[in-house]
């Protein structure tokens, strides 16, 4: 993984392209750092040509943080009923296979 630099969003990150350029400068590539049950994840985004900036990306980060919460609270909402079952099924499952 290439050093990357922060941004003055959280969670934001760049790095400078050895050989891409961008309006006579080198061309930046940004990306987000997050973490998912425990483990921590560095994205790439997209790159300063292709119009991404930092706020842009900011902005991707916190639709990201919704979309993973939203994802743990309907795995919190699942019925008991339907773990129950779930859970029977295995072990029934597992029992056949020992005959």
């Amino acid at each position: 993984m290439p050093t990357l630099k922060k941004t003055k969003f959280n969670g934001v990150y760049y790095r400078d392209s050895d050989k891409r350029k961008f309006q006579g400068k080198p061309d930046r590539c940004f990306y987000i750092k997050y973490y998912y049950n425990g483990k921590q994840y560095n994205k790439r985004i997209g790159w300063l040509s292709e119009g991404y900036t930092a706020q842009l990306v900011a902005n991707i980060k916190a639709d990201k943080i919704i979309e993973i919460t939203e994802k743990e609270e309907q795995i919190k909402n699942i019925p008991l009923t339907t773990c129950l079952k779930y859970l029977c099924f295995g072990q029934n499952k597992i029992k056949k296979a020992g005959k």
